[in-house]
């Protein structure tokens, strides 16, 4: 900490973890990193980010063949690769996927309306927030765009739904365990955040 020098990271930052993004005990942030053979999972998860400033790759020359016989284990997503393809006149938002949102405690709406503003950034046409009925009001005036329920119509927005996502700012309630073990028993693509995770790690029988 005491360094006035700027530090450029050979590979990646000294101290942090090349797989995980951890800080191993210390670490030292960098100006700048130079990483070589294939960018790390580290180096954009976790702590990383705060610590390796700008990143710059080299392949060392490594042939494109021997790069295609051991592929990366993620992927990196880069600004301009997801494209929504444009879209047909003629056409409604019911044609382009139904997401439902369960979600929102009194006091936590912000959570649901973020997550369903999220979900028709990426292209979905039909967005619908069930939350609390405390917490309706601030989600709808969050965004037009948003549809809104309270948690007692949970039952026809989940079957409505073609993906649901479930946990914003949902709580410890015994409501929101039964959002969740209902979400779970459709055959639904399914996300589960925040604390629809929590519920399932305090209640096993869920997973």
């Amino acid at each position: 900490p005491a360094a006035t020098a700027p530090v450029v990271a050979v590979d990646l930052p000294s101290g942090l973890a090349a797989d995980t993004g951890n800080i191993l005990g210390v670490a030292a942030p960098a100006l700048a990193t130079v990483t070589f053979v294939g960018p790390k999972r580290g180096l954009y998860t976790a702590d990383g980010p705060g610590l390796v400033g700008d990143v710059r790759f080299d392949d060392l020359g490594i042939p494109a063949a021997i790069r295609a016989e051991h592929p990366g284990s993620g992927r990196l997503v880069q600004p301009g690769d997801v494209v929504l393809a444009p879209r047909p006149a003629n056409s409604h938002k019911g044609r382009f996927g139904r997401v439902a949102v369960l979600g929102g405690e009194a006091g936590m709406g912000g959570a649901a309306a973020m997550a369903g503003w999220a979900a028709l950034r990426s292209g979905a046409g039909w967005v619908v927030c069930c939350a609390a009925s405390e917490a309706v009001a601030t989600v709808a005036g969050f965004r037009p765009e948003l549809m809104t329920a309270p948690w007692d119509q949970s039952a026809a927005v989940i079957a409505d739904g073609d993906v649901l996502a479930v946990g914003p700012g949902l709580g410890s309630s015994a409501t929101a365990v039964e959002l969740v073990a209902a979400a779970l028993a459709t055959d639904r693509a399914l996300v589960l955040d925040a604390d629809g995770l929590n519920r399932v790690a305090e209640r096993p029988e869920l997973a």
